[in-house]
C-alpha cells in the first residue's frame, strides 16, 4: 500500500543538554560544569583564560533536511568594558565525547574541530541581550551531538574582555533553532 508517511517529529528548537567552561593554567584540571553561567574571557595570563562549551542532542534530527541552524545565547550580568569583543564559535569533533561534570581544560580535545567557525560581536552594555548566530556551516550530517566551543581570542585581554552568558542551569538556556525542510 502507498500509505502516507508522517513528517519527522524532531523539535526544531533544541535546548542545550550540557554546558560548562574550561579555564587554563593553574585551574586547568578543575571542572566548572555545575555553574549557572559561562564566563568567556581572553587574557595574556593563561590562568585567567576561559572558554565555554555547549552540547546539543541531534540524534533525532534528520540532518540532511536542515536548511539553517541558529545558535541563541543570552548575556548575563557582566559584560566587560571594551567597546566590542568578538566571540568565536567552532564545532568540536563528535568523535571526542565529553560530559558536563567531567570536562576540563586539560581534557578538552580541540583536534578535529572546525577551525574557521563563525563569530559574533558583543558590545559593552549589552547585558541581558539575546544573540542569534547562524551556525548552519557547523552542522555535520551523521553526528548525534553538536558541541560548540565559544572563545574570545582578543589581546591583551583582561577583565575588559569578559562576556558572561547564561548556562542551561539558569533561566535562559542556550538554544539551537533549526529550520527544517520537513
Amino acid at each position: 500500500s502507498n500509505a502516507p508517511t508522517s513528517a519527522p517529529t524532531a523539535n526544531p528548537v533544541r535546548t542545550v543538554i550540557a554546558d560548562t567552561i574550561v579555564r587554563g593554567g593553574v585551574n586547568s584540571a578543575t571542572n566548572y560544569g555545575t555553574m549557572d553561567w559561562m564566563l568567556i574571557k581572553a587574557d595574556p595570563n593563561i590562568d585567567f583564560v576561559r572558554k565555554g562549551v555547549v552540547m546539543f542532542d541531534m540524534s533525532d534530527v534528520p540532518m540532511a533536511s536542515i536548511t539553517s541552524a541558529t545558535f541563541r545565547i543570552r548575556t548575563f550580568e557582566f559584560v566587560g568594558s571594551n567597546p566590542t569583543r568578538t566571540i568565536h564559535i567552532v564545532r568540536l569533533s563528535a568523535s571526542h565525547p565529553w560530559t558536563e561534570t567531567g570536562l576540563t581544560w586539560d581534557n578538552l580535545d580541540e583536534s578535529g574541530s572546525m577551525d574557521t567557525g563563525v563569530s559574533f560581536d558583543v558590545a559593552s552594555g549589552q547585558t541581558y541581550t539575546w544573540f542569534e548566530v547562524d551556525v548552519t556551516s557547523l552542522l555535520n550530517v551523521g553526528d548525534s551531538t553538536l558541541s560548540l566551543l565559544l572563545e574570545n581570542r582578543e589581546t591583551p585581554g583582561g577583565d575588559e574582555t569578559n562576556v558572561q552568558f547564561y548556562s542551561r542551569k539558569n533561566t535562559y538556556a542556550p538554544e539551537l533553532v533549526l529550520a527544517p525542510s520537513w
